[in-house]
């Protein structure tokens, strides 16, 4: 393989991008690969076409240039190394040898005689004193050219009547410079356009303005140096999407996207520009003609007091163009098809670890929500979820704020009517208001079907364009996708089956990885209640897991419902179960607050429910029960129970069923590793009598005091409330094996057995009675709840 052939993947990508799919030898371009490069022969075949070739042959096709244009392409262009050849010969043997190798293509139409090219217009290129440098020709047909004068060691027969055809003068400089550097000297705005004659046009009325040599699609890096500090407008020429010259076909960029070279050269520009300008802002001059561009505004009337007038009214930042633009493709014959709905019609008609809400969800990562039936999971999904619309604080935390996509997949379009309608009465939110919270109301199959995953990636890049087009003073990013819930978009999959489990989460990460943004799943809790439904891979798989429960208000020590109005609620919480970039065991009680959505046909209210927090000012005001109470303890006593609290997280396992424990108290820990903790983190140099009479003095209060019980060699936690400490709540996610105790040099504390009071148990039902809305019963007790808001949904 010769000099040229060696080169053709280089050739390649300048031509068409980025390869389709690759074998060892073997590449392919264009969106069905129908174009094949062979890397070891140096030849190509356009399948379709029926053409094929070596590297000049494929630059003649796609670029119109032959012999030593070509070459100099490859050079100026590519930056490749080539010696001087005869290209004529050379390839006229390679395509004789082709020949032979593959079947004759149909004979191609014999060239059209036409006229000779001639000089239109020159263009002088010149550097910041105004000493010349090159021309830019144009060319009858259309065509642009470059030449320069002779230098001392050019070839004698590059010389043609006193210029070098090349496009090698380096570096490369704008044109007009001189007058450039003055008005950026004067503050003045600059319009960076894409011709020559447009520049001299917008000169002639007054208006600053450069261009690059070459046209559409070229701004070497040496250019951005003279703008630095210059505030810039670029407006787009009106280009149709662009065709291959032989097939008449419309050309794609690799991701899709059709190539449009006035706009496209727009974003080239100002992606180039940006950290060197000033500003840089974006004009779509109005009425232009397709293929229209400046000068055609400007002949069809456009002043220099227009011109300036659109900017200030008209103009845009790159980024806004740019999703006006990707919107203007995605829309083309779009319809919804997880029939998404836009937060406010339904009432109208790995750099540095980053978190949305600052210490509890992290950003771009996975996020499990997971409870038991009737917990309060969604509501509290879709609190997280609407404060991130909204940005500002959360639980007192900063947010981050960006648009969230939630598949209500579970309660479908009942999500939107009442949910919407409840939130926006339970925060007071207006009905005109509209937030980047859109909801996907429509089941979909992430378990047997892969092309759902790809048909919902591009759904919510659509919804992120369609946000940033809409909204142009509101660019916002996609921070989160929401799943709600698991069992309902994977209707086939086993729960427990590993491999398939896998299958569900590879494609949630593709999901969380083509669109850079978070995905939280939610999900229900298994029949033990010691951690979330199915495979242990499932858990391991997230980032960040928060279990959500209601406490048991049938036992003794459970903290007291909330008086919501006539109504008593029930108490919840939230308890960050894992969090691998901070700390977890994180408590937050909540409770569902009675809202009033709206009202039927019958003029009958439609009841709903918000989440309020216990520790806002709110709930402080409709729950006189929340100031600090329990079980005070001295530092000492403080202590001997942190250790305890511990050593059930280190070493606690399952509550052995001989024990006969109430429901609520799962977890129990071998009292040496309670021991063992105390003098591991507390004791400090603390004497092992001093230890033994601090844990037997701990030990005595908090069995007396209820905190805990105990059936040696067994421990655990009671959950009653202990005034500023924290309370296991639930079993981590795994159950290991119980392992050996160590070793027990005596009991330092009272041996008597402890003697406790069994609980009566009642398993809550699976759907709360509706909010009942009624003057308070006499005599009614505080611990007795007279109505909880209806949760759509088996699992709320």
């Amino acid at each position: 393989m010769d000099d040229w052939g060696k080169n053709i993947e280089a050739v390649a990508d300048a031509l068409f991008g980025k390869p389709t799919s690759s074998k060892k030898d073997e590449l392919r371009y264009g969106k069905r690969g129908s174009l094949r490069v062979n890397t070891d022969t140096g030849f190509w075949d356009d399948f379709e076409s029926g053409e094929g070739g070596g590297t000049l042959a494929l630059i003649k096709r796609e670029m119109g240039l032959e012999g030593k244009d070509a070459i100099e392409w490859m050079r100026t262009e590519l930056k490749l190394e080539i010696e001087d050849r005869a290209p004529e010969q050379r390839s006229e043997r390679r395509d004789q040898r082709d020949q032979r190798e593959r079947p004759a293509p149909a004979p191609a139409k014999p060239k059209q005689d036409g006229p000779k090219p001639k000089i239109v217009k020159t263009y002088d290129y010149v550097d910041a004193s105004g000493e010349f440098l090159f021309q830019v020709v144009r060319m009858e047909p259309k065509n642009f050219l470059q030449r320069r004068k002779p230098r001392k060691d050019d070839d004698p027969n590059d010389i043609k009547n006193g210029w070098v055809w090349k496009q090698d003068v380096k570096p490369q400089v704008p044109y007009r410079l001189p007058e450039l550097l003055e008005a950026i000297a004067d503050e003045r705005t600059i319009f960076v356009v894409e011709g020559e004659k447009d520049v001299d046009n917008l000169w002639a009325m007054g208006v600053p303005a450069t261009c690059n040599a070459g046209g559409a699609g070229k701004w070497p890096e040496e250019l951005t140096q003279y703008f630095r500090g210059a505030n810039v407008v670029i407006p787009p020429d009106n280009d149709p999407q662009a065709k291959n010259p032989r097939t008449g076909e419309p050309r794609f960029h690799p991701d899709g996207r059709p190539v449009l070279p006035g706009q496209d050269h727009v974003k080239l520009v100002a992606s180039k520009l940006e950290g060197a300008a000033e500003s840089i802002r974006i004009l779509s001059l109005p009425d232009l003609p397709e293929k229209g561009d400046t000068s055609d505004w400007i002949a069809a009337g456009g002043t220099s007091e227009a011109l300036y007038r659109l900017v200030d009214e008209k103009s845009c930042t790159a980024a806004e163009y740019t999703a006006a633009l990707d919107l203007a493709w995605l829309s083309k014959n779009f319809k919804s098809k997880f029939g998404a709905v836009v937060w406010g019609e339904p009432r109208t008609a790995q750099q540095k670890y980053e978190y949305i809400i600052k210490g509890l969800i992290p950003r771009r990562e996975t996020v499990l929500i997971y409870g038991a039936s009737q917990s309060g999971k969604s509501f509290f999904t879709q609190d997280m979820a609407m404060a991130v619309s909204q940005g500002g604080e959360y639980l007192g935390r900063k947010v981050r704020r960006g648009l969230v996509i939630y598949c209500a997949a579970e309660a479908g379009s009942g999500f939107v009517y009442k949910r919407f309608a409840g939130y926006a009465a339970g925060k007071g939110l207006p009905d005109d208001v509209y937030l980047p919270f859109i909801c996907l109301t429509k089941k979909f199959d992430l378990f047997g079907n892969d092309q759902q995953v790809t048909e919902l990636i591009a759904e919510c890049k659509y919804w992120v364009a369609w946000w940033n087009a809409t909204y142009p003073n509101d660019q916002v990013e996609l921070e989160a996708v929401v799943i709600d819930t698991l069992n309902k978009v994977t209707p086939a999959m086993d729960e427990i089956n590993g491999k398939e489990v896998g299958l569900v989460m590879s494609r949630l990460d593709r999901i969380r990885e083509e669109l850079n943004t978070g995905l939280w799943l939610v999900h229900h809790m298994n029949a033990s209640g010691t951690g979330p439904r199915g495979h242990t891979s499932l858990y391991a798989a997230f980032e960040t897991a928060i279990h959500v429960g209601r406490y048991d208000h049938t036992e003794k020590d459970a903290p007291p419902r909330i008086k919501d109005g006539n109504n008593l609620r029930d108490r919840r919480f939230t308890r960050m179960s894992k969090q691998r970039e901070g700390e977890d065991g994180e408590v937050t009680d909540f409770y569902l607050r009675g809202v009033i959505c709206g009202y039927d046909e019958d003029n009958e209210i439609i009841p709903g429910a918000v989440v309020e927090w216990i520790d806002t000012p709110k709930s402080r005001e409709a729950d006189k029960t929340v100031q600090e109470s329990g079980v005070q303890l001295t530092d000492q006593r403080a202590n001997v129970y942190r250790a305890l609290l511990r050593a059930m997280e280190e070493s606690g396992i399952a509550a052995p069923p001989s024990l006969r424990l109430p429901k609520a108290i799962t977890r129990v820990v071998n009292r040496s590793y309670w021991f063992a903790a105390y003098r591991k983190y507390y004791a400090e140099d603390d004497s092992e009598d001093a230890v033994k009479k601090a844990l037997q003095r701990a030990n005595d209060f908090l069995i007396r005091s209820g905190v805990i019980g105990r059936d040696n060699p067994w421990v655990w936690i009671t959950g009653k409330r202990v005034r500023g400490e924290a309370r296991m709540i639930a079993a981590p996610e795994q159950e290991t094996a119980p392992q050996a105790a160590p070793v027990d040099e005596g009991d330092p504390v009272d041996q008597n057995e402890t003697n406790w009071e069994q609980f009566d148990g009642d398993d809550a039902p699976l759907v709360e009675p509706e909010m009942e809305l009624m003057e308070p019963v006499p005599g009614q007790e505080t611990g007795q709840s007279v109505g909880e808001p209806e949760l759509e949904g088996a699992s709320e």
